[in-house]
């Protein structure tokens, strides 16, 4: 999107299947979000239906994603085996993509060929994952609201595990 936006806000639902929206601080949509079943593949689109991106979650122990987003642009991320944080580490296009977190992945600094774009924070007191997550510029904006689809899945989400 080409706009003035730098936060996005994911609030999960009880669900069989992974479907929620993305949305700005007042709870206005912003994009639509539905996955498949085991959690394996994910349709992110605007409120006209729009493709944005499509992540597929590599079968593995350790998450692996896939995304290609509708302009073009591709993102591939590892989820790094680590004790004291959490990690994801690839590419975004040809340049270093890097999601790191604490230990439980509540705060996490998302950064591009070591410049940092965004940040994504885990809300408390909340009965379904909540979080909030600012691009440090609005051209970020679809890449952080696609790192946190990512970091809830693979954090925070039982599905397909």
């Amino acid at each position: 999107m080409s706009d003035t936006r730098t936060e996005v806000y994911l609030k999960q639902r009880f669900s069989v299947i992974t479907k929620y929206d993305l949305t700005d601080s007042i709870g206005n949509p912003i994009y639509h979000v539905k996955g498949s079943i085991w959690g394996f593949s994910f349709n992110i689109t605007a409120l006209d239906d729009t493709p944005i991106a499509t992540i597929k979650k590599k079968v593995s122990i350790i998450p692996t994603y896939n995304v290609t987003l509708a302009n073009g642009n591709t993102i591939f991320l590892k989820k790094k085996i680590a004790i004291t944080k959490q990690e994801f580490r690839g590419t975004y296009n040809s340049q270093e993509f890097l999601i790191s977190g604490n230990f439980i992945a509540f705060d996490c600094d998302v950064s591009i060929d070591g410049t940092r774009i965004g940040t994504i924070k885990k809300e408390f007191l909340h009965v379904t994952d909540t979080y909030k997550t600012r691009a440090l510029d609005p051209k970020w904006f679809d890449v952080m609201a696609i790192a946190t689809v990512i970091v809830d899945n693979a954090c925070h989400n039982n599905k397909g595990k």
